[in-house]
């Protein structure tokens, strides 16, 4: 293990020393920008690099330095793709209407071909085919969800809240919190078509799937429960199909957990770490950061940690793995946690007032010949 550490801060020490940071938003006039500095963890002054209404969530391909934003831009959501500049300003490519008013999660698939969108308010999901030079094609797919949950008021009817690819074989999946399943489709990497498969309900009722992030190896699916605060672990098969696992609780047994719904998850860059954000409804200082701890064969909940700023919507790890930074939607501000050499985080001393709700962390690494 020491020397897996002293590796990784060696890993640290040879990176470059600024990461570019773009910022979704909402109640806000568009995309905005700011520089991680990796060595102190400070952020230079926001800059707003696009003008476009509620850019909720983003996605990146760094490799083609491609930048795709999801819209909430009613009556008619859209998705709309951009290209990076060395100075990191935006330029947009072309933009495509969806069929649905409230896109809140996009992605895009391993070999940058595909975007997908998925729709909170119908319950759908699309792709999108992009060309090589980013342009995004029309809706190569859509599909609508079907089915409800038990809780009384979030899963009435079908609510889609995240869709990723499988980082390796042909396969999408898409959380749905209002029917409480997941929902998995095989892609055709060549039209960006999916041809829905299997709808997989989770186990455990009112748990409320929101997003989900895979292991390193793509052997397993993680996703972190909106409604009941918990993780449910999914082992991947090679016909497609999930086989779950596993449902650990994201919070102390015995925590009150009214007012409270969780929000983003990600794994960290080199240490075995899941973290996931907690939102306090009613601003009681409870808005926090769970960890878990996995090996190949186990994962285990670890402890919790104050998140420093309110509502924590969405967050992210810097590629060094040093940094974490997070997002306060309601107390509209932007805190930058180190993480320690065993990746517990704590307050840096750089939390910075943000000019709207920030609502997205995208990091933009440079590429390998910029290094």
């Amino acid at each position: 293990m020491k020397s897996f550490i002293t590796g990784w801060l060696l890993l640290i020490s040879c990176t470059v020393h600024a990461t570019d940071i773009y910022i979704g938003t909402i109640k806000s006039t568009g995309i905005f920008h700011t520089e991680l500095n990796a060595l102190t963890g400070a952020l230079t002054p926001f800059q707003q690099v696009a003008t476009i209404k509620n850019p909720s969530f983003l996605a990146l391909d760094s490799k083609n330095n491609l930048l795709f934003a999801a819209a909430d831009n009613r009556p008619t959501g859209e998705i709309v793709a951009y290209q990076i500049a060395p100075n990191a300003q935006l330029t947009e490519i072309n933009r495509q209407p969806l069929n649905a008013q409230r896109p809140c999660h996009i992605s895009v698939d391993a070999q940058n071909r595909t975007l997908l969108t998925a729709n909170y308010r119908e319950g759908s999901i699309e792709s999108f085919h992009i060309q090589p030079d980013g342009t995004l094609s029309t809706a190569a797919s859509h599909h609508q969800h079907t089915g409800n949950g038990s809780h009384p008021t979030r899963q009435k009817k079908p609510h889609a809240h995240a869709i990723i690819a499988h980082p390796s074989q042909p396969f999408v999946y898409a959380a749905d919190l209002g029917a409480n399943a997941l929902f998995s489709y095989r892609l055709n990497p060549d039209s960006a078509q999916l041809t829905p498969l299997k709808k997989i309900v989770l186990s455990t009722a009112a748990s409320g799937p929101r997003h989900m992030k895979w292991d390193r190896n793509g052997n397993r699916l993680f996703v972190l429960n909106e409604l009941d605060i918990s993780l449910t672990v999914f082992q991947f098969n090679p016909d497609g199909s999930l086989t779950e696992q596993a449902n650990i609780p994201a919070l102390p047994s015995g925590t009150d957990l009214s007012d409270l719904t969780a929000a983003e998850i990600h794994l960290h860059p080199h240490l075995p770490l899941i973290y996931c954000s907690i939102r306090d409804k009613t601003n009681q200082q409870r808005d926090a950061l769970s960890l878990f701890r996995f090996t190949p064969d186990t994962i285990d909940y670890q402890n919790t940690h104050p998140a420093h700023v309110h509502f924590p919507r969405n967050f992210n790890i810097d590629p060094t793995g040093k940094w974490l930074v997070i997002a306060g939607q309601r107390s509209q501000d932007i805190a930058v946690l180190q993480l320690s050499a065993n990746g517990t985080p704590r307050l840096s001393g750089h939390r910075y007032t943000f000019p709207g709700e920030p609502v997205c962390i995208a990091f933009h690494p440079p590429s390998e010949s910029d290094n």
